[in-house]
């Protein structure tokens, strides 16, 4: 069965987790590329992996799509931006070195070479300004999914009129923890922004770390989990459809081999009267399973011959001795219907001897049928276990 909107949502979470590892480890920030182009590629690959080839409604594909596309359509709107380096506007200018060791000015940073800083290390900057600000405002920003997040601002009132300013940190950690900043859950690589007065612009930094960091671990475990789930529902899927597709054949294959035997509608082998249609509803006359009591051997027709009516020898009068009966059989009926033809004529219905005339039998219930039979003065006309076991005839 189809899983689309399951696959969807599957690989839509497997995405945002190679998005963690690969911005934890360093390798590319959370923009618009890994925070949602990857993850509706993702989505879309898994929704058609549990869907293309199985049987079910259309709908939950259309409400996955309706899900994935937007995600797909931002997210490609990021790739022009993939190879841009940092900027800065305004006429400032921004210098740092790290312990790293590294030293780069803010334009010379991109996605694939960010300036490092090591939290455990040191950290000096230097910046000027074109002209002198003076109580101006300033903001920082971290861009996740191409949305820009403030995480600090103020106001700073320069009194003594420097248009420098120049910084440095000994040891990153303790300074970030004297700000109430959780370095640690800043690992990886990020798009920093900002602006103070007229100046503005963006850059790109990681802080560095040894080895996997907590959020890499969780990531890569819930990847683990995620791909395990997606290959049960793809080979139990698979699995599944496969054992419906091969009874289908197999039941296919069965009514190909009984319509084999030409005018054999009961499918059992080779053709007898049960296969005559003495109804106009399509309904078989006899007994459709046991069908080698419908003509009896060669010597055995006198078996039943103290029963009036009973040609196959039975021991009742059913439908099997009118269509065995020939010219004989039960005469008050027979030689009413079309001169006591056998088998096809009795088509256009069953005598109805207090009419005098033929009767439709389609759309007729067991209890007409008696009714009838009663009326033309015998017990039955059928055998009534052999009819609710084999004949199909309803109740209503």
């Amino acid at each position: 069965m189809r899983k689309p909107l399951t696959g969807a949502i599957l690989g839509f979470i497997l995405g945002l987790a190679l998005a963690v590892v690969l911005q934890q480890q360093g390798v590319w920030p959370l923009d618009q590329i890994t925070v949602f182009l990857i993850p509706a590629v993702t989505g879309v690959i898994v929704m058609l992996l549990l869907s293309v080839g199985r049987e079910g409604s259309t709908v939950t594909y259309v409400i996955a799509l309706i899900l994935l596309i937007p995600a797909l359509v931002w997210g490609a709107l990021g790739i022009g931006e993939a190879g841009e380096s940092g900027q800065l506007n305004g006429g400032c200018l921004v210098q740092a070195t790290s312990s790293v060791p590294d030293s780069t000015t803010v334009t010379d940073t991109s996605r694939g070479n960010p300036f490092q800083i090591d939290p455990d290390g040191s950290l000096n900057w230097q910046a000027a300004s074109p002209t002198i600000f003076m109580n101006y405002q300033w903001e920082m920003w971290v861009e996740i999914g191409g949305i820009a997040v403030p995480f600090d601002d103020g106001e700073e009132g320069n009194e003594g009129g420097s248009p420098a300013n120049e910084g440095d940190i000994p040891n990153v950690r303790a300074y970030a923890e004297a700000q109430g900043i959780p370095i640690d859950q800043l690992t990886g690589v990020f798009m920093v922004g900002g602006f103070a007065s007229t100046c503005d612009g963006f850059g790109f930094v990681e802080l560095t770390s040894d080895g996997l960091t907590t959020p890499s671990i969780v990531a890569i475990i819930l990847i683990i989990i995620i791909l395990i789930i997606i290959i049960i529902l793809t080979f139990a899927g698979r699995g599944g459809q496969a054992a419906v597709e091969s009874a289908t054949a197999a039941a296919a294959g069965a009514g190909g081999a009984a319509a084999a035997a030409g005018g054999d509608s009961a499918g059992e082998p080779g053709e007898d009267p049960d296969d005559e249609t003495l109804f106009t509803d399509g309904f078989e006359s006899g007994d459709t399973s046991a069908w080698t009591d419908s003509v009896p051997a060669a010597g055995a027709a006198g078996a039943g011959a103290g029963v009036p009516g009973d040609t196959d020898g039975d021991g009742d009068v059913d439908l099997d001795d009118l269509s065995n009966s020939g010219d004989g059989g039960d005469e008050s009926i027979a030689t009413a219907i079309a001169g006591g033809a056998k088998g096809t004529d009795y088509e256009a219905g069953m005598w109805d001897s207090e009419t005098g005339e033929l009767r439709d039998t389609s759309g007729l219930t067991k209890e007409d049928h008696q009714e009838i039979a009663e009326a033309s003065g015998l017990d039955s006309l059928i055998d009534e276990e052999k009819m609710d076991r084999d004949a199909g005839f309803g109740d209503d």
